[in-house]
């Protein structure tokens, strides 16, 4: 039988070997995320250093890491080179009313789809999965010959429309967990008692609850159009009503050697900051909305 003594002996001993491995989980997860956060921002390092620099210094080896003397240089190349506040604006166009129209269209669905139980229901929720699971690139082809019979290639409505289409189910699988889990029915319920039509109540009280949901999956869906270039080369890939991510592939043609690097580098700073600034101010909302929606359903 072990005495007091032996047993405290063992209880220290097995604190210790705790006590190690914590310190040695906790350096190798520091070792872990550290790597990766070197991975994944070296790019965006590069590309703002390199925006600053004479391509002397781009081109150097071994690297140059920060610029020697910082200059605006690449900043006025880059708007002299090409269209860029017309490609914004087209840009900005195409994204807010895209992002804004499945909003809409994605909050009626998840409204009819959290509120009403039957087997038509689970039906369109299982379509809508399974369109998750089809790659968009497959329907390249009878979505340009689709537009292109009704006559909207090269239009902002039939990109505004393409990218909604695209959207729509993500946005309604987000929405409609977020509505299961975030707005009470009692409220609705309180609206009817005070005489409202179920669409008078969904738009003045569910809507406004549910404001957070309906912000993250805007600010969702327009970055994914933000940064998308196949649909955007596609479809709207003429004239002025370019788009700023195929604006900056024909401005590297354009350029065609390593010269224009630095003017590149710079666009490319100028097209990250809309995104960046609407990140920075509604990233709160947007993780409280994907969390609410991951909850249920």
């Amino acid at each position: 039988m072990a005495t007091p003594a032996i047993v405290e002996r063992r209880v220290a001993q097995v604190r210790r070997v705790n006590r190690h491995r914590f310190r040695f989980s906790y350096v190798f997860g520091g070792i872990v995320a550290l790597v990766l956060a070197v991975y994944l921002l070296l790019p965006f390092f590069w590309m703002l250093k390199s925006a600053f620099q004479p391509v002397n210094e781009i081109t150097a080896a071994p690297p140059i890491w920060l610029p020697r003397s910082p200059s605006l240089d690449n900043f006025r190349d880059a708007l002299a080179m090409m269209p860029f506040w017309r490609q914004m604006a087209n840009s900005l166009l195409v994204g807010v009313g895209a992002a804004v129209l499945t909003t809409v269209v994605s909050s009626m669905a998840a409204y009819a789809t959290a509120r009403y139980k039957s087997r038509v229901v689970a039906v369109i929720l299982s379509i809508v999965v399974f369109n998750q699971l089809v790659p968009d690139i497959t329907k390249l082809f009878p979505v340009y010959f689709l537009l292109e019979n009704l006559g909207l290639v090269n239009t902002y409505a039939g990109m505004i429309l393409t990218y909604t289409g695209f959207a729509v189910p993500f946005a309604t699988l987000v929405l409609h967990g977020y509505f299961q889990t975030s707005c009470p029915p009692e409220l609705e319920e309180a609206a009817y008692v005070d005489g409202c039509s179920p669409i008078q109540s969904f738009f003045r009280v569910f809507l406004p609850v549910s404001r957070t949901g309906l912000l993250a999956v805007a600010c969702i869906a327009f970055l994914q159009i933000w940064n998308d270039f196949i649909w955007a080369s596609t479809i709207l890939f003429r004239g002025d009503v370019k788009m700023l991510q195929v604006g900056l592939r024909s401005f590297l043609g354009i350029g065609g050697n390593v010269y224009f690097m630095g003017a590149f580098m710079a666009a490319c700073v100028l097209t990250l900051l809309p995104a960046f600034l609407l990140f920075l101010f509604v990233q709160k909302y947007m993780t409280s909305g994907l969390t609410g929606g991951a909850l249920k359903g």
